[in-house]
């Protein structure tokens, strides 16, 4: 856990990081369950401090500004089903059925939360698989938007097959022309330090 608003060159160093739990074997949603509870009675009721610079006492509450992830666990934080399903975006409601990648409605955690609810009285695999959503409690829904508000990570960001989605309709956008320009240019590329032809990616999709 970390406080907002740190400079970027302070981000990283161990006094301004503080481990509240690790775990192989617990979800990410079992550990913020607790941190949550405490946040949300933090808010209700507050907490005395002095404030050394104005020189009077405050009430100080707390809120939880994002929760950086990487993919996978973007969609556990969010109860999407992943980048297999029909609405493959943790994000929004772009369809994979429809052929059309472009960026769809937001998701929002009142419509996920309406959802979930009706999951978990009906779980029916057409639904999941209509909303892209799976039904199981989720902590956060009550303190951050949990589609928009968690960064993901640099390491393991993406899976391939929403990579592939990605690419695949900025291509689909280029004119023969661009997309000519855009072979010569990956062609053009050093790729000795790698065992892939950057070029055979719009080829292949």
């Amino acid at each position: 856990m970390q406080l907002a608003g740190l400079p970027v060159s302070e981000r990283q160093l161990a006094e301004n990081i503080i481990s509240i739990s690790a775990s192989t074997d617990v979800t990410i949603l079992e550990m913020m369950k607790p941190v949550v509870d405490e946040l949300i009675e933090i808010k209700r009721i507050g907490i005395d401090a002095f404030d050394a610079y104005n020189k009077e006492v405050v009430t100080v509450t707390s809120d939880l500004g994002l929760c950086v992830c990487y993919y996978n666990m973007l969609a556990e934080a969010s109860n999407h089903k992943g980048a297999n399903t029909n609405k493959f975006c943790p994000r929004c409601h772009a369809e994979k059925a429809s052929g059309d990648f472009r960026k769809g409605l937001d998701r929002t955690p009142a419509e996920s939360s309406r959802i979930l609810q009706r999951l978990s009285v009906n779980d029916r695999k057409d639904v999941r698989q209509q909303y892209g959503l799976k039904p199981y409690q989720n902590c956060l829904l009550d303190v951050m938007n949990s589609h928009s508000d968690i960064p993901v990570g640099l390491l393991h960001w993406m899976f391939l097959g929403l990579g592939k989605h990605l690419l695949k309709a900025c291509i689909h956008d280029l004119s023969e022309d661009q997309q000519q320009k855009l072979q010569v240019l990956l062609e053009s590329m050093d790729q000795s330090l790698s065992q892939s032809n950057y070029h055979q990616i719009s080829l292949s999709i």
